[in-house]
Protein backbone atom coordinates (compact mmCIF):
# COMPACT_ATOMS: atom_id res chain seq x y z
CA UNK A 1 0.00 0.00 0.00
CA UNK A 2 3.43 2.42 0.50
CA UNK A 3 4.67 1.96 -2.69
CA UNK A 4 1.34 2.27 -4.13
CA UNK A 5 0.55 5.49 -2.84
CA UNK A 6 3.61 6.58 -3.26
CA UNK A 7 3.06 5.78 -6.75
CA UNK A 8 -0.15 7.98 -6.96
CA UNK A 9 0.63 10.77 -4.68
CA UNK A 10 0.51 14.30 -5.52
CA UNK A 11 3.93 16.22 -6.18
CA UNK A 12 3.86 19.49 -3.45
CA UNK A 13 1.80 22.06 -5.19
CA UNK A 14 3.95 24.97 -6.35
CA UNK A 15 3.08 29.16 -6.41
CA UNK A 16 2.17 29.10 -10.29
CA UNK A 17 -0.18 26.22 -9.80
CA UNK A 18 -2.52 28.05 -7.24
CA UNK A 19 -5.55 30.17 -8.84
CA UNK A 20 -5.91 33.62 -7.07
CA UNK A 21 -8.96 33.46 -5.14
CA UNK A 22 -11.46 36.32 -6.81
CA UNK A 23 -11.90 39.33 -5.77
CA UNK A 24 -14.56 39.70 -3.26
CA UNK A 25 -17.67 41.79 -4.34
CA UNK A 26 -18.52 44.19 -2.43
CA UNK A 27 -19.25 47.89 -4.12
CA UNK A 28 -22.60 48.60 -5.69
CA UNK A 29 -23.14 51.02 -8.97
CA UNK A 30 -25.69 53.29 -8.84
CA UNK A 31 -27.27 54.96 -12.12
CA UNK A 32 -29.15 57.72 -11.64
CA UNK A 33 -31.13 59.07 -15.13
CA UNK A 34 -31.92 62.84 -16.05
CA UNK A 35 -32.14 64.76 -18.83
CA UNK A 36 -28.00 66.47 -17.68
CA UNK A 37 -25.65 65.97 -15.03
CA UNK A 38 -26.89 69.49 -13.05
CA UNK A 39 -30.26 68.01 -13.00
CA UNK A 40 -29.19 65.18 -11.03
CA UNK A 41 -26.05 66.07 -9.28
CA UNK A 42 -27.77 66.88 -5.97
CA UNK A 43 -28.81 62.89 -5.71
CA UNK A 44 -25.40 61.91 -6.88
CA UNK A 45 -23.92 64.10 -3.94
CA UNK A 46 -26.44 62.49 -1.20
CA UNK A 47 -24.57 59.14 -2.30
CA UNK A 48 -21.38 60.14 -2.56
CA UNK A 49 -21.79 61.62 1.10
CA UNK A 50 -22.64 58.46 2.37
CA UNK A 51 -20.34 54.62 2.17
CA UNK A 52 -17.62 54.63 -0.05
CA UNK A 53 -17.95 51.34 -1.39
CA UNK A 54 -21.20 52.99 -3.38
CA UNK A 55 -19.93 53.88 -7.01
CA UNK A 56 -22.41 56.93 -8.51
CA UNK A 57 -22.70 57.32 -12.32
CA UNK A 58 -25.01 59.97 -14.25
CA UNK A 59 -26.94 58.58 -17.95
CA UNK A 60 -29.61 60.19 -19.41
CA UNK A 61 -32.03 57.77 -19.84
CA UNK A 62 -32.71 54.53 -18.55
CA UNK A 63 -32.12 51.15 -20.98
CA UNK A 64 -33.56 47.61 -20.03
CA UNK A 65 -31.11 45.42 -21.45
CA UNK A 66 -28.87 47.27 -19.52
CA UNK A 67 -30.15 45.55 -16.01
CA UNK A 68 -30.26 42.17 -17.49
CA UNK A 69 -26.35 42.62 -19.12
CA UNK A 70 -24.29 40.97 -16.40
CA UNK A 71 -21.17 43.53 -15.53
CA UNK A 72 -17.56 42.90 -16.28
CA UNK A 73 -16.35 43.50 -12.98
CA UNK A 74 -16.69 40.84 -10.34
CA UNK A 75 -16.08 43.45 -7.31
CA UNK A 76 -19.55 44.91 -7.96
CA UNK A 77 -21.92 43.36 -5.72
CA UNK A 78 -25.12 44.64 -7.01
CA UNK A 79 -26.60 47.72 -9.72
CA UNK A 80 -29.36 50.22 -8.93
CA UNK A 81 -30.75 52.34 -11.19
CA UNK A 82 -33.00 55.40 -10.20
CA UNK A 83 -35.28 56.81 -11.92
CA UNK A 84 -37.33 60.38 -10.49
CA UNK A 85 -39.78 62.52 -12.09
CA UNK A 86 -40.96 66.27 -11.14
CA UNK A 87 -43.14 65.37 -8.89
CA UNK A 88 -41.19 62.78 -6.47
CA UNK A 89 -42.17 59.78 -8.24
CA UNK A 90 -38.79 57.26 -8.02
CA UNK A 91 -38.67 53.72 -9.76
CA UNK A 92 -35.92 51.71 -8.21
CA UNK A 93 -34.51 48.95 -10.16
CA UNK A 94 -31.92 46.68 -8.70
CA UNK A 95 -30.06 43.28 -10.12
CA UNK A 96 -27.64 41.45 -8.71
CA UNK A 97 -23.88 40.59 -9.46
CA UNK A 98 -24.96 37.43 -12.02
CA UNK A 99 -28.32 39.62 -13.02
CA UNK A 100 -30.28 36.53 -11.69
CA UNK A 101 -32.44 38.31 -9.43
CA UNK A 102 -34.20 41.63 -9.77
CA UNK A 103 -36.08 43.78 -7.11
CA UNK A 104 -38.23 47.06 -8.71
CA UNK A 105 -39.45 49.58 -6.13
CA UNK A 106 -41.56 52.29 -7.12
CA UNK A 107 -42.11 55.18 -4.07
CA UNK A 108 -43.39 58.74 -3.58
CA UNK A 109 -41.04 61.11 -1.88
CA UNK A 110 -43.88 63.82 -1.07
CA UNK A 111 -40.57 65.98 0.18
CA UNK A 112 -38.95 65.94 -3.10
CA UNK A 113 -36.63 67.74 -4.20
CA UNK A 114 -35.24 69.03 -0.88
CA UNK A 115 -32.47 67.24 0.79
CA UNK A 116 -35.16 65.05 3.16
CA UNK A 117 -36.58 63.71 -0.06
CA UNK A 118 -33.14 62.96 -1.33
CA UNK A 119 -31.94 61.04 1.84
CA UNK A 120 -35.16 59.15 1.71
CA UNK A 121 -34.52 57.55 -1.45
CA UNK A 122 -30.73 57.01 -0.77
CA UNK A 123 -32.04 54.83 2.66
CA UNK A 124 -34.34 53.33 0.63
CA UNK A 125 -31.77 52.24 -2.09
CA UNK A 126 -29.44 51.00 0.48
CA UNK A 127 -31.83 48.85 2.70
CA UNK A 128 -33.24 47.23 -0.88
CA UNK A 129 -29.72 46.67 -2.20
CA UNK A 130 -28.81 45.10 1.71
CA UNK A 131 -32.23 42.80 1.43
CA UNK A 132 -31.73 41.59 -2.37
CA UNK A 133 -28.19 40.34 -1.19
CA UNK A 134 -28.62 39.26 2.38
CA UNK A 135 -31.89 37.12 1.16
CA UNK A 136 -31.38 34.48 -2.33
CA UNK A 137 -35.34 34.09 -1.91
CA UNK A 138 -36.05 37.82 -2.36
CA UNK A 139 -36.60 39.39 -5.63
CA UNK A 140 -37.83 38.72 -8.87
CA UNK A 141 -36.75 36.08 -11.18
CA UNK A 142 -35.18 36.57 -15.09
CA UNK A 143 -38.02 35.79 -16.62
CA UNK A 144 -39.96 38.18 -14.30
CA UNK A 145 -37.69 41.08 -14.66
CA UNK A 146 -37.61 40.97 -18.24
CA UNK A 147 -41.60 41.28 -18.61
CA UNK A 148 -41.46 44.30 -15.99
CA UNK A 149 -38.81 46.36 -17.95
CA UNK A 150 -40.50 45.12 -21.04
CA UNK A 151 -43.64 47.03 -19.58
CA UNK A 152 -41.51 49.87 -18.08
CA UNK A 153 -39.83 50.32 -21.53
CA UNK A 154 -42.72 50.56 -23.86
CA UNK A 155 -45.53 52.33 -21.95
CA UNK A 156 -49.12 51.50 -23.47
CA UNK A 157 -49.99 54.88 -25.71
CA UNK A 158 -52.93 57.30 -24.10
CA UNK A 159 -56.30 57.16 -24.80
CA UNK A 160 -56.47 59.72 -27.23
CA UNK A 161 -57.93 62.69 -25.64
CA UNK A 162 -61.62 63.81 -26.58
CA UNK A 163 -61.36 67.09 -28.71
CA UNK A 164 -61.37 69.97 -26.33
CA UNK A 165 -63.49 73.10 -27.80
CA UNK A 166 -64.53 75.86 -26.25
CA UNK A 167 -65.88 79.40 -26.85
CA UNK A 168 -64.97 83.40 -25.52
CA UNK A 169 -66.70 86.39 -25.82
CA UNK A 170 -65.00 89.47 -25.51
CA UNK A 171 -65.52 93.77 -24.97
CA UNK A 172 -62.97 95.66 -26.91
CA UNK A 173 -61.98 99.18 -28.32
CA UNK A 174 -60.17 99.52 -31.35
CA UNK A 175 -58.44 102.82 -33.15
CA UNK A 176 -57.77 103.39 -36.22
CA UNK A 177 -56.24 105.62 -38.70
CA UNK A 178 -58.20 106.74 -40.59
CA UNK A 179 -57.81 109.59 -43.39
CA UNK A 180 -56.03 112.59 -43.63
CA UNK A 181 -59.06 114.82 -42.98
CA UNK A 182 -60.21 112.91 -40.38
CA UNK A 183 -57.06 111.14 -38.48
CA UNK A 184 -59.18 108.03 -36.44
CA UNK A 185 -61.96 105.55 -36.41
CA UNK A 186 -62.33 103.88 -32.93
CA UNK A 187 -65.05 102.57 -31.21
CA UNK A 188 -66.44 99.89 -28.46
CA UNK A 189 -67.06 96.54 -29.65
CA UNK A 190 -68.09 93.03 -28.56
CA UNK A 191 -66.50 89.91 -30.26
CA UNK A 192 -67.62 85.74 -29.83
CA UNK A 193 -65.19 83.56 -30.80
CA UNK A 194 -65.16 80.03 -30.97
CA UNK A 195 -62.03 77.29 -30.82
CA UNK A 196 -60.91 73.97 -31.25
CA UNK A 197 -57.46 72.32 -30.48
CA UNK A 198 -55.79 70.02 -33.31
CA UNK A 199 -52.07 68.92 -33.65
CA UNK A 200 -50.84 72.41 -35.03
CA UNK A 201 -52.53 74.62 -32.53
CA UNK A 202 -55.79 75.86 -31.97
CA UNK A 203 -57.84 76.59 -35.07
CA UNK A 204 -60.53 79.30 -34.65
CA UNK A 205 -63.05 81.93 -36.14
CA UNK A 206 -64.14 84.73 -34.20
CA UNK A 207 -67.37 87.22 -34.81
CA UNK A 208 -67.46 90.89 -33.94
CA UNK A 209 -69.60 94.10 -33.83
CA UNK A 210 -68.18 97.33 -33.18
CA UNK A 211 -69.75 101.29 -33.26
CA UNK A 212 -67.31 103.67 -34.79
CA UNK A 213 -68.66 107.01 -32.73
CA UNK A 214 -69.29 109.79 -34.97
CA UNK A 215 -66.11 111.82 -36.54
CA UNK A 216 -66.51 115.13 -38.03
CA UNK A 217 -64.27 117.11 -40.98
CA UNK A 218 -65.71 120.49 -41.95
CA UNK A 219 -63.93 123.12 -44.90
CA UNK A 220 -64.67 126.50 -45.98
CA UNK A 221 -68.50 125.38 -47.82
CA UNK A 222 -69.13 121.96 -46.53
CA UNK A 223 -68.37 119.76 -43.67
CA UNK A 224 -69.75 116.08 -43.39
CA UNK A 225 -70.30 114.04 -39.99
CA UNK A 226 -69.37 109.84 -40.54
CA UNK A 227 -69.91 107.27 -38.07
CA UNK A 228 -70.54 103.28 -39.02
CA UNK A 229 -71.44 99.58 -37.72
CA UNK A 230 -68.62 97.54 -38.70
CA UNK A 231 -69.07 93.95 -38.53
CA UNK A 232 -65.84 91.60 -39.06
CA UNK A 233 -65.43 87.78 -39.46
CA UNK A 234 -61.98 85.94 -39.36
CA UNK A 235 -60.44 82.56 -38.81
CA UNK A 236 -56.93 81.81 -37.33
CA UNK A 237 -54.89 79.79 -35.72
CA UNK A 238 -53.15 80.20 -32.39
CA UNK A 239 -50.62 78.89 -30.59
CA UNK A 240 -49.46 78.79 -26.35
CA UNK A 241 -46.18 80.65 -25.44
CA UNK A 242 -46.31 79.13 -22.06
CA UNK A 243 -48.69 78.97 -19.28
CA UNK A 244 -50.04 82.70 -19.49
CA UNK A 245 -49.63 83.47 -23.05
CA UNK A 246 -51.09 82.85 -26.23
CA UNK A 247 -50.26 84.14 -29.84
CA UNK A 248 -52.52 84.38 -32.43
CA UNK A 249 -52.89 85.60 -36.27
CA UNK A 250 -56.12 86.26 -37.93
CA UNK A 251 -57.21 86.88 -41.84
CA UNK A 252 -60.78 87.59 -42.66
CA UNK A 253 -63.25 90.51 -43.31
CA UNK A 254 -66.30 92.18 -43.16
CA UNK A 255 -68.49 95.16 -43.93
CA UNK A 256 -68.41 99.00 -42.79
CA UNK A 257 -72.00 100.44 -42.67
CA UNK A 258 -71.43 104.01 -42.79
CA UNK A 259 -73.68 106.59 -41.77
CA UNK A 260 -72.78 109.49 -44.43
CA UNK A 261 -74.50 112.34 -42.89
CA UNK A 262 -73.62 116.02 -44.83
CA UNK A 263 -72.94 119.35 -42.62
CA UNK A 264 -72.89 123.01 -43.15
CA UNK A 265 -69.05 124.34 -43.73
CA UNK A 266 -67.65 127.40 -41.71
CA UNK A 267 -69.74 129.74 -44.58
CA UNK A 268 -72.95 127.67 -43.96
CA UNK A 269 -74.20 128.54 -47.21
CA UNK A 270 -73.84 124.83 -48.88
CA UNK A 271 -76.61 123.27 -50.57
CA UNK A 272 -76.72 119.55 -48.52
CA UNK A 273 -77.65 116.11 -49.77
CA UNK A 274 -79.78 113.82 -47.06
CA UNK A 275 -78.33 112.29 -44.99
CA UNK A 276 -77.70 108.20 -46.19
CA UNK A 277 -75.94 105.08 -45.60
CA UNK A 278 -72.93 103.25 -47.75
CA UNK A 279 -71.83 99.91 -47.40
CA UNK A 280 -68.32 98.89 -47.58
CA UNK A 281 -66.55 95.75 -48.10
CA UNK A 282 -63.52 95.13 -45.84
CA UNK A 283 -60.76 92.72 -45.72
CA UNK A 284 -58.32 92.46 -42.39
CA UNK A 285 -55.47 91.11 -40.70
CA UNK A 286 -54.57 91.03 -37.37
CA UNK A 287 -51.91 89.27 -34.75
CA UNK A 288 -53.43 88.97 -31.22
CA UNK A 289 -51.24 88.42 -28.12
CA UNK A 290 -53.89 87.06 -25.22
CA UNK A 291 -52.04 87.35 -21.54
CA UNK A 292 -54.47 84.57 -19.13
CA UNK A 293 -55.28 86.94 -15.75
CA UNK A 294 -56.31 83.69 -13.90
CA UNK A 295 -59.27 81.75 -14.33
CA UNK A 296 -61.11 82.28 -16.98
CA UNK A 297 -60.25 86.12 -17.59
CA UNK A 298 -57.34 87.41 -19.99
CA UNK A 299 -56.43 90.50 -21.76
CA UNK A 300 -55.32 90.89 -25.36
CA UNK A 301 -53.74 93.37 -27.47
CA UNK A 302 -54.01 93.10 -31.47
CA UNK A 303 -52.43 95.25 -34.02
CA UNK A 304 -54.18 94.81 -37.25
CA UNK A 305 -54.72 96.34 -40.74
CA UNK A 306 -57.55 96.97 -42.96
CA UNK A 307 -58.21 97.52 -46.18
CA UNK A 308 -61.33 98.37 -48.47
CA UNK A 309 -61.37 95.89 -51.51
CA UNK A 310 -62.70 99.19 -53.46
CA UNK A 311 -61.56 102.35 -53.01
CA UNK A 312 -64.11 104.80 -50.75
CA UNK A 313 -63.72 108.48 -50.62
CA UNK A 314 -66.37 110.47 -49.69
CA UNK A 315 -67.73 114.23 -52.04
CA UNK A 316 -68.55 117.24 -51.94
CA UNK A 317 -69.25 119.64 -55.14
CA UNK A 318 -68.32 123.16 -55.23
CA UNK A 319 -69.02 125.57 -58.61
CA UNK A 320 -69.23 122.15 -60.59
CA UNK A 321 -66.37 120.95 -59.11
CA UNK A 322 -66.85 117.29 -57.51
CA UNK A 323 -63.81 116.48 -55.33
CA UNK A 324 -62.90 113.86 -52.44
CA UNK A 325 -63.37 115.69 -49.40
CA UNK A 326 -62.70 112.73 -46.97
CA UNK A 327 -60.46 110.29 -48.38
CA UNK A 328 -59.46 106.83 -46.35
CA UNK A 329 -55.97 105.45 -46.24
CA UNK A 330 -55.45 102.34 -48.80
CA UNK A 331 -54.33 100.29 -45.82
CA UNK A 332 -55.74 101.13 -42.30
CA UNK A 333 -53.43 100.40 -39.33
CA UNK A 334 -55.21 99.68 -36.10
CA UNK A 335 -55.11 98.55 -33.24
CA UNK A 336 -57.45 96.91 -30.14
CA UNK A 337 -57.52 96.04 -26.66
CA UNK A 338 -59.83 93.61 -25.28
CA UNK A 339 -61.09 91.79 -22.40
CA UNK A 340 -62.33 88.02 -22.87
CA UNK A 341 -64.51 85.75 -20.90
CA UNK A 342 -64.10 81.93 -21.75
Amino acid sequence: MAAAYHAVGAEPATASDVQPAPPEATHVHIFVVGATLESVRPMIDAFSRRDPRLSVTHIPAFDATDVLDSPGDRSVAARAWIEISAKGEARITIADQRAERFLVREIAVHSWPDEVGRETIAQVVESSVAALLENERLGMTRAQASSVLAMHATPPPPPPSPPHHWHSVALFYQGQLFSPQIAFAHGPGLRLQATGSTSLGSVGAWLSAQYLLPQSAAGTGVGVELQAIAARLCVGLERRLGRHVRLGGWLGGGVDDVRIKPRQGHLGTANLTSTRWRGVTVLRAEVRLDVFLGGDAAVSLAPSVEMDTARRHYDASERGVTYAFVDPYTLRPGLTLALEWR
